[in-house]
């Protein structure tokens, strides 16, 4: 990640948010090809709830502890606060997908499911994070 992630006692498990990736990406990659602002609202909701509630009630991260489990693969505890940020940034492009969807705007919605699907791909197979590098610009620009 970086060397400006804030101290925190919380933490989150950097395979774990991988594996919830993958899952982003099939579908927002579904939700784009069939136009269902119903997945992309759900998507968002998911988000929502990483990012402002207790990750621990996200489905898609209960899929992804369920799955690293089953194939016992070591966690790897990393800051939280770059992740939810991250989460929150999601949750607005599902938003966004959702309601140019739901108002046909099939085009735009495809381009902004694109960039979704884009940072979601990186998380997923490179463990790079978009949201946690913007954050990082962020926390630089606001305290120095």
């Amino acid at each position: 990640m970086n060397d400006l992630c804030p101290i925190s006692k919380n933490s989150v498990d950097s395979n774990e948010t991988r594996i919830v990736a993958f899952f982003v990406v099939v579908l927002v990659c579904t939700s784009v090809y069939f136009s269902n602002y119903l997945i992309s609202g759900l998507l968002a909701i998911d988000f929502a709830i990483r990012a402002f509630s207790n990750s621990n009630l996200s489905p898609l991260r209960l899929a992804a502890m369920g799955i690293r489990k089953l194939f016992r693969i070591k966690g790897k505890r990393i800051n939280a606060a770059p992740k939810k940020f991250a989460a929150g940034m999601g949750m607005v492009f599902c938003c966004l997908i959702a309601v140019l969807q739901w108002m046909d705007f099939t085009l735009a919605s495809q381009l902004v499911g694109i960039a979704l699907i884009f940072c979601a791909l990186l998380e997923c197979a490179f463990g790079f994070c978009v949201g946690c590098q913007i954050y990082s610009l962020l926390h630089r620009f606001v305290h120095d």
